[in-house]
């Protein structure tokens, strides 16, 4: 339990599931209760947190060689211009 007023409830690493007071004291019946922490339960089950961690170190990952590739193809061609590529290949596939 979190001593606090908004109603939220959430999925942390290792299991664990926070429910602020809010939700206990707003809900208006253990159904409504119960479909939060649910909902907590699937988020663990899929283990979002996890992934969605993974996923920023890999997508970090490629931003810096992304970085560092328009920085060696400016500096091979002589054009600074062209650091610009990669931030808009990497902008350009996020787009897709």
């Amino acid at each position: 339990m979190v001593a606090n007023r908004g109603v939220n409830a959430f999925a942390a690493p290792g299991g664990f599931i926070g429910v602020n007071t809010g939700l206990l004291l707003t809900s208006q019946n253990e159904g409504q209760f119960a479909s939060v922490l649910s909902h907590e339960l699937a988020h663990l089950s899929q283990r979002h947190f996890a992934r969605n961690v993974l996923q920023s170190k890999d997508s970090s990952l490629a931003s810096a060689l992304v970085m560092a590739s328009s920085i060696a193809i400016a500096l091979i061609s002589n054009n600074p211009n062209a650091m610009a590529i990669g931030p808009a290949a990497s902008a350009a596939k996020l787009a897709v």
